[in-house]
């Protein structure tokens, strides 16, 4: 019972942890968009972002924290072409829209990529 208790506590702290990381993320990038800064490369933000994912997951692996596996290049082409297209529309969304409305337009893309994986 304690197991299942501290691994509950676990899974509630990581979670916690990303939708606060997720949140500072919309909120930084907005603050680039913003006239202050007139950062207007949203393309070259994405790419940062994947940079920076690509990285950790690479360290991850390193570390041991999980095990790559293999999947079929067409496979992870379909895949990464979904989510390279929805992080560009969406940075392109926050771009020109209030967090708000990126948060709604963000949630409506689920939607979106279920029906592509699924074809």
């Amino acid at each position: 019972m304690d197991s299942l208790r501290s691994e509950s506590v676990k899974t509630a702290l990581v979670m916690s942890l990303n939708v606060f990381c997720v949140v500072s993320i919309v909120i930084l990038n907005k603050l680039l968009y913003a006239k202050q800064y007139s950062f207007r490369f949203a393309n070259t933000l994405v790419a940062i972002h994947f940079a920076f994912t690509a990285a950790a997951c690479c360290a991850c692996e390193k570390a041991g924290v999980f095990v790559a596996k293999r999947t079929p290049w067409h496979e992870v082409l379909k895949l990464s072409m979904s989510q390279v297209g929805s992080v560009a529309f969406v940075n392109f969304s926050l771009m020109y829209n209030s967090v708000g409305m990126y948060q709604v337009l963000k949630l409506l893309n689920i939607p979106v990529i279920c029906v592509m994986e699924f074809f």
